[in-house]
This record gives structure tokens, C-alpha cells and sequence, in this order.
């Protein structure tokens, strides 16, 4: 089973705002926060563990 990450430019909802909030904290999206997009409550929950 393989996960399709998510790309910021064809997010939308929820997904869409946590993966602009990673683009303007660190510059980049990384492929792990694109992947973890699928479940915007787990983007979430890491991005508050991180403190990003």
C-alpha cells in the first residue's frame, strides 16, 4: 500500500491551509507533511508537536 502525497497547489480544505502554513514556516514542503496531508488531522497534530 503506498500513500499519494498531496501537492499544496492542488490541496483544498483543511489540507490546503496546513500545508501553507508549512510553506511559510519553513520555505519548502517537505514530502512527509504532503503525505501526512491526506489525514489533516495528523498534519495538524505533528505540526503542534513540532511547533512549527
Amino acid at each position: 500500500m503506498t500513500i499519494t502525497p498531496i501537492q499544496p497547489e492542488s490541496a483544498a480544505g483543511a489540507a490546503k491551509e496546513l500545508l501553507d502554513q508549512v510553506q511559510e514556516g519553513l520555505g519548502r514542503v517537505p514530502n512527509m507533511a504532503k503525505s501526512m496531508a491526506n489525514s489533516p488531522a495528523l498534519l495538524k497534530s505533528s505540526l503542534a508537536l513540532s511547533g512549527a
